[in-house]
């Protein structure tokens, strides 16, 4: 077992064509399945069977959207009060139960407020790669790109950074109601209760920075040869937007929530074609925003999440029985929540391939990871795309019968040589690349196999 490894990685990209037959051993599978359901550290790609691995890792920073805090907490100040009509007892008229009507100052509220705060240290999610993923045990073909990149959101997480109450309502000081033996005074008016919620945006408090992932549904089969054929274009940005509604009676949004194809404004583009069948839709990934009539498209995770967001602004209740009430008295409570749209943008993207190792089938950063498999006419074309769905382009990879082409066909159909090209044996066993990108350096042990494909 061994790997080709180029430290100064290629060049940085935001599209490409990947080519690679491959051949995983069932023990191959079962050993990486293991290897997950005993990895506690969270060890990077665990569960995966690389079949090449490139570009740095991405970053994130935990964040805590729902930590509660009060005034007073330190780092937490929220102006909060409430101008309150309201009853005081009134000894000239009855010592126990006569009120009269006083207008209350405006008092400090001591109200819990969310504030969303960073939870730990920033961490390192995977690099960009194509390999299978054995953790579930049926392995599948997953691609993975991972740009360096910040996306913008808007009021996806906020904090409440002030809250206003205001109870109007008049009480008739001369009417008193024995109930039970307890007296209370009704109301002569209709209250009218006023909320408001001042949000500020926090949704930038904690990042992940931008991939694009795509496990694809068909299951790979042990011990039999598959072809690969992935391309992306990354540079196309993706942008979602969520949506804003008011509330009804009952406090629910009075506009039914959006689909994610709907709050989809742009998102870049991924092909896969596996053992010359192509991929489109929720076969290429489970981020492909379902009822888009393009079905290449693929969103980040957090996009997904941004484009089904939706922030409510508040609404006017009419109740029946104000608390306390002798009597049924109706009431009103508008409430007002200052909170903006959610929105996602991030890109045009690339993937910073020249920042980190490249490996076949993976640098020896993640050697742990690395299960015995077989891999045959493994090209990388940066710079170029190609739509999987036309059956010609296809041939320019695989023959009709399942087997790898005569290279040239690919260089004439890219129009340029690839970066990374390993063939023969000899190429695995020096490490010899004949793309343009520069050699390799082989470690460990490749051993020729046969039967082909």
């Amino acid at each position: 077992m061994g790997y080709q490894e180029r430290s100064e990685g290629i060049a940085a990209f935001s599209q490409g064509v990947i080519s690679v037959f491959f051949r995983v051993p069932a023990a191959s599978i079962s050993a990486a399945k293991a290897f997950f359901d005993a990895d506690d550290v969270g060890v990077p790609m665990s569960g995966i069977i690389p079949l090449i691995v490139f570009g740095k890792r991405g970053e994130y920073q935990n964040v805590n959207p729902g930590r509660p805090a009060t005034i007073g907490d330190p780092g937490a100040s929220i102006v909060g009060s409430y101008q309150d009509h309201h009853m005081v007892p009134d000894t000239s008229s009855n010592p126990v139960t006569g009120y009269t009507e006083a207008s209350g100052s405006p008092v400090t509220i001591n109200q819990v407020q969310t504030r969303t705060v960073t939870n730990g240290s920033p961490g390192n999610s995977d690099p960009s790669y194509i390999g299978l993923d054995c953790r579930s045990g049926t392995p599948r073909l997953r691609v993975h790109l991972e740009t360096d990149e910040k996306p913008t959101i808007a009021w996806f997480a906020y904090d409440m950074t002030g809250y206003t109450s205001t109870d109007t309502y008049n009480y008739n000081p001369t009417t008193v109601t024995d109930v039970s033996g307890f007296h209370f005074v009704p109301h002569a008016a209709i209250p009218n209760v006023t909320r408001t919620q001042t949000m500020t945006d926090a949704s930038m408090v904690g990042y992940v920075t931008a991939a694009y992932d795509a496990l694809t549904t068909p299951t790979i089969t042990g011990d039999v040869w598959h072809h690969a054929l992935v391309s992306f274009d990354l540079s196309i940005a993706c942008k979602t937007n969520g949506t804003r509604s008011t509330t009804n009676e009952s406090g629910a949004p009075t506009d039914p929530p959006q689909n994610i194809n709907a709050g989809t404004v742009s998102a870049p583009r991924i092909w896969v074609a596996l053992d010359d069948g192509n991929l489109t839709g929720s076969d290429l990934s489970q981020y492909w925003p379902a009822g888009a009539s393009d079905r290449n498209i693929v969103l980040t995770s957090e996009a997904t999440s941004v484009a089904v967001k939706q922030n409510l602004t508040g609404g006017t209740a009419h109740l029946e029985n104000f608390p306390g009430a002798s009597d049924p008295q109706p009431y009103t409570i508008t409430n007002t929540i200052s909170v903006g749209e959610p929105s996602y943008s991030v890109g045009p993207s690339v993937i910073p391939a020249g920042t980190a190792s490249i490996g076949i089938p993976a640098p020896g950063a993640y050697e742990n990871i690395i299960q015995d498999i077989i891999l045959v006419d493994v090209q990388v074309y940066t710079g170029k795309t190609i739509d999987t769905g036309i059956e010609s382009k296809r041939r320019s990879f695989i023959s009709a019968t399942g087997k790898p082409v005569d290279p040239s066909l690919a260089i004439a159909a890219m129009g340029k040589r690839p970066e990374v090209f390993f063939q023969t044996a000899g190429d695995w066993s020096s490490g010899v690349n004949r793309g343009t990108a520069g050699n390799f350096v082989k470690t460990g042990t490749f051993t020729a196999f046969t039967p082909v494909p």
